[in-house]
């Protein structure tokens, strides 16, 4: 039997590249000095020729081996180049006075009100650096320059925070940091959505009433910027599973694109029209990496609609992990996106044949066969999302709630209603007030909420110090025996 036809992926070939540059993704940047950039090289030519011998002789299993292999060596090599691995030796802590470019701002201040970002140093040694502006100093923006004086010493891998910054390549610290002063003002663009986006959080933050949740309702529209989240509300939203509410994702999107498409109804060219805006909205997001999936399945969708053909949602993930991939390499190790696309994975793997499995057995009649047949699939879909999210959330997070699929079944409902008023209030902009105090208002419900089901979470959750090697294992096995025996015995592939 034919490899293709075995694994139910004729219809994706994509998928012959994602996974092997996923698993080359994950060793190099687990292994960098043993997966080095000559051996790829040259491992990975010898199995392009085999492939290309292969194909020739029409031997198909030969071929999918040495295509993979050859794939894994090539993502490898090209990631050393664009890749910030772990380096062999770190510097000693010294005073280091360098022209810095800012890479990235980060929205919550720390304890003493001081704005925190990443920069990289222009010197010869190109180093990343985690710093805190000194006191009484504007905020800066992406690409900025400046000249800054501090202690540079190796940064510690302790704290989860620092751990998230290892894996965007980010070793060092400056601390003590003192006389700056700015030689380049930046990119003007960055500069321009620096500024739209501090006037949209404004206006999201007039309310009449529910002050406290005012951080939570910008976040959910910007991500979570200049305001950060009370503890307490952020303890109970990570614990019940909803944190993922707080950013960016496919939800989000899609609630904004499918308003669009109901405002221009009435235009010929509607999905034309809207895709400018949907990107304008990722953009002023940050280009987050789960909203930037969402963005390129929305237009692969509207392409294959626009073009007659049958749209892939299987094909639409692929192509999005391969394009993020050439964008932005280091974005495929993120927790942000690996529970996107994880997620995604199993709505189209199994929540949604698993949902149409007992639908169809199951087969309700009458005025409650509607919303019942609706609690099914959200179950199935809330059960197939835990399972995939299960080992990359105990692999950043340490922590897992297994009450999570049943909170999620009200809480992302409530979340969606908020969201569409926060759309409201910013296309109408001057009832905006009354909008958001509306918004507001539920997520002080879905709050209650989760408080009155905060002992049961606390008593269903686990805790787990399991070596991230093993954890990633898990996941790819899950991953293979989907695509490898259907869920359920349907085509997971295409989710018929």
């Amino acid at each position: 039997m034919k490899i293709a036809a075995y694994f139910r992926l004729g219809h994706h070939p994509l998928i012959w590249w994602v996974l092997p540059c996923l698993l080359g993704t994950s060793l190099t940047y687990a292994f960098p000095h043993y997966l080095g950039a000559p051996l790829l090289l040259g491992v990975g030519s010898l199995a392009m020729l085999s492939a290309v011998l292969s194909l020739f002789f029409k031997k198909n299993g030969a071929w999918a081996l040495s295509y993979c292999l050859s794939v894994f060596c090539f993502c490898g090599v090209f990631l050393h180049k664009r890749f910030p691995c772990i380096p062999k030796s770190l510097l000693a802590p010294k005073e280091y006075t360098a022209e810095w470019t800012v890479l990235r701002v980060f929205g919550q201040k720390n304890s003493f009100g001081r704005s925190s970002l990443v920069a990289r140093s222009s010197g010869p040694e190109g180093l990343c650096a985690y710093l805190s502006l000194p006191e009484q100093q504007q905020a800066l923006v992406p690409s900025e320059h400046f000249v800054l004086t501090g202690v540079l010493e190796p940064l510690e891998a302790n704290p989860s925070f620092h751990t998230y910054l290892h894996s965007i390549g980010v070793h060092y610290r400056l601390r003590h940091a003192h006389d700056l002063y700015t030689t380049y003002p930046g990119d003007a663009l960055q500069h321009k959505r620096h500024i739209l986006t501090k006037k949209w959080e404004t206006h999201l933050q007039r309310t009449w009433a529910f002050a406290d949740y005012r951080a939570l309702y910008a976040s959910m529209i910007l991500g979570n910027r200049g305001h950060p989240l009370a503890k307490e509300l952020k303890d109970r939203l990570g614990l019940s599973g909803c944190l993922h509410l707080s950013a960016v994702s496919g939800l989000h999107v899609g609630i904004f694109a499918s308003l669009l498409l109901w405002s221009l109804r009435s235009f010929p060219a509607s999905r034309g029209l809207a895709a400018p805006l949907v990107f304008s909205y990722v953009w002023l997001t940050g280009l987050a990496p789960s909203a930037l999936r969402a963005f390129l399945m929305l237009m692969v969708f509207w392409l294959a609609q626009k073009t007659l053909r049958q749209a892939q949602p299987l094909s639409a993930l692929l192509a999005s992990v391969m394009i993020a991939f050439f964008i932005e390499p280091q974005a495929l190790l993120s927790a942000g996106f690996q529970l996107s696309h994880a997620v995604v994975a199993g709505f189209f793997l199994l929540g949604v044949p698993c949902g149409r499995y007992w639908q169809d057995h199951l087969r309700f009649s009458g005025f409650l066969s509607t919303p019942l047949n609706g609690l099914i699939s959200a179950g199935c879909l809330s059960l197939s999302a835990t399972l995939l999210s299960a080992p990359i959330l105990l692999m950043h997070f340490q922590k897992l709630s297994l009450i999570s699929p049943l909170v999620n079944l009200f809480a992302v409902p409530i979340g969606s209603l908020t969201l569409i008023c926060a759309w409201i209030s910013t296309l109408a902009y001057f009832p905006g007030p009354l909008f958001n105090t509306l918004g507001c208002c539920l997520l002080w419900v879905m709050d209650g909420l989760l408080k009155a089901l905060s002992p049961i979470t606390q008593a269903l959750s686990i805790s787990s110090q399991a070596p991230k090697l093993v954890l990633a294992g898990v996941w790819w096995l899950i991953l293979i025996a989907l695509l490898f025996r259907g869920a359920l015995g349907v085509d997971a592939a295409s989710g018929k």
